[in-house]
């Protein structure tokens, strides 16, 4: 109804996913089909936009080896490179909003009688939608972070030092000649648009050898369908040199 000249859904599901990691081998899930890759180009050629709905079990692949499913992430990256550069360089536009999972609701609610209408609520809440008018609240937030990023790249810092309760104590160098880039984007075709929804960050590029300190993680992550949880990265100039989980 809006215009766009074809709709093309692609469906991943984390149960059928989950039997092919436990049954698969290795060597098998880290191919990737010339088919696959070649698909994905074609969108960034012709120019798609994405719009990836996420709908996430934080325990999907929860007794899936991490080797198993680092390998398969790293076949996939190497592969579809051309297509996450397209992407990351505002190539093509895109949007990551997310929806709740039961296993997702039940995580974050365990004591809720209804997890997932409560997280849907805090959702909606988070991405500014609970307002008469959802569009100029947005507009409103995106002018806020223009703020921020024009205040930090008239200041040029040369650092940034984090400290929590926890133990954080790190340095974050900054790239020569960086600049700090705000909620909305510009693709490459002149159309603007956020990337990320809800989303708070500006954000630059750090330098990649004035990295020092240790960082210590505030929240779980979910990562590739496991929970990694009160984990510490140790950073000198800028390579890890040391890293804890409890979980």
């Amino acid at each position: 109804k809006l215009g766009a000249k074809l709709v093309n859904i692609r469906w991943n599901y984390d149960k059928t996913a989950y039997l092919n990691y436990k049954y698969a081998e290795t060597e098998v899930l880290a191919e990737v089909p010339e088919w696959f890759i070649k698909s994905k180009e074609y969108l960034m050629e012709k120019g798609f936009c994405r719009i990836a709905i996420d709908s996430e079990d934080p325990f999907a692949f929860k007794d899936i080896p991490a080797e198993k499913l680092g390998a398969v992430s790293k076949a996939r990256s190497k592969a579809l490179k051309k297509y996450s550069d397209c992407i990351m360089s505002n190539g093509i536009r895109w949007c990551v909003v997310s929806v709740p999972s039961k296993a997702w609701a039940e995580k974050v609610f365990p004591n809720d009688a209804h997890p997932e209408d409560k997280l849907f609520d805090e959702i909606i809440k988070t991405m500014r939608l609970n307002c008469d008018n959802p569009i100029k609240n947005w507009e409103n937030h995106i002018a806020e972070m223009d703020k921020h990023a024009k205040f930090l790249n008239e200041n040029a810092f040369e650092y940034l030092h984090y400290e929590n309760s926890l133990g954080t104590d790190i340095y974050v160098g900054l790239a020569d000649d960086h600049v700090w880039l705000s909620a909305q984007e510009e693709a490459k075709d002149g159309v603007k648009f956020v990337a990320n929804i809800p989303t708070e960050e500006v954000f630059t590029c750090p330098h990649k050898g004035k990295i020092n300190g240790k960082v210590y993680s505030a929240l779980p992550l979910s990562y590739n369908g496991q929970i990694i949880d009160k984990f510490s990265l140790t950073f000198k100039d800028g390579k890890i040199v040391d890293y804890s989980a409890e979980t």
